[in-house]
């Protein structure tokens, strides 16, 4: 992904006993150097992690650690190709992001986010 270019971040809600699943509205992160960046799975230990696969995986490396350190948990939501619409910056539902947040790794200075690509039954 460009640098410069957004993400929109959906934080899930946990509620207990929750039948449909309930997100903050959509934050808007623009990308930047030592900030957020985005890139699509590559590399041999990504190759080696997701497979055939590769191609359903993005990652986040959000820096400083202590800045990034609890904001994105597994299980969010993200629009990251997608722009979410009018309708989707009020919808609590996330329904039309299209990343899940699949993993969170702390590293020494920074965080990797793992995003996978929603295929709708997610």
């Amino acid at each position: 992904m460009k640098v410069g270019l957004p993400i929109w971040h959906c934080k899930r809600i946990y509620k207990p006993n929750a039948v449909i699943k309930e997100y903050e509205l959509p934050n808007k992160i623009i990308t930047r150097f030592r900030h957020l960046t985005v890139q699509p799975a590559s590399g041999d230990s990504d190759i080696e992690e997701f497979g055939e696969n590769i191609r359903q995986y993005q990652n986040i490396i959000a820096q400083p650690y202590d800045k990034w350190v609890g904001v994105f948990v597994e299980g969010d939501m993200c629009y990251v190709e997608k722009t979410p619409t009018e309708e989707d910056l009020e919808d609590t539902t996330a329904e039309n992001a299209d990343y899940i947040v699949d993993s969170v790794r702390p590293q020494n200075k920074a965080i990797r986010i793992i995003l996978k690509k929603r295929t709708g039954e997610n």
